[in-house]
């Protein structure tokens, strides 16, 4: 535990002392411009130096995760299972798998399947569907 708190300080004074000294860099540089770049670096560098840091850090804390993990895995292998079987069920009541469904052979019509719409769309007057139906003749 101490160790995790020393660590944490550590990294917060290294953290500390990586600011300071960008901050004194951009106010003692000649050149902005290449200050600016030169701090994007640092700050890009620092960054991932501290992500993985952190990564490393809590990757390496107690058994007990591992056997948390080990715990978690086994949750997740049985619900896997349990919806598996779900579906399996879903599937026998809707009878998707018996009988086997019938092969259907599919090939290209020489029929034509559209009307010809060279001449323009039906107007609604001419739909049987529509008939009297239409606002203009209530």
């Amino acid at each position: 535990m101490f160790a995790d708190r020393r660590s944490a300080w550590l990294g917060l004074g290294l953290l500390a002392v990586g600011t300071a000294g960008v901050m004194v860099y951009l106010f003692w540089a000649r050149d902005r411009g290449l200050a600016g770049t030169v701090i994007q670096a640092v700050a890009a560098v620092m960054t991932l130096a501290i992500t993985a840091a952190a990564w490393l850090l809590r990757k390496q804390r107690t058994p007990a995760s591992v056997e948390a993990t080990g715990k978690h895995h086994r949750a997740v292998e049985a619900l896997a299972v349990a919806i598996q079987a779900q579906w399996e069920e879903a599937a026998r009541d809707r009878r998707l798998l018996y009988p086997a469904p019938v092969s259907v052979r599919w090939r290209w019509s020489k029929l034509p399947v559209s009307p010809d719409h060279s001449h323009g769309s039906v107007a609604a007057a001419e739909c049987p569907l529509w008939g009297s139906n239409t606002r203009s003749e209530r």
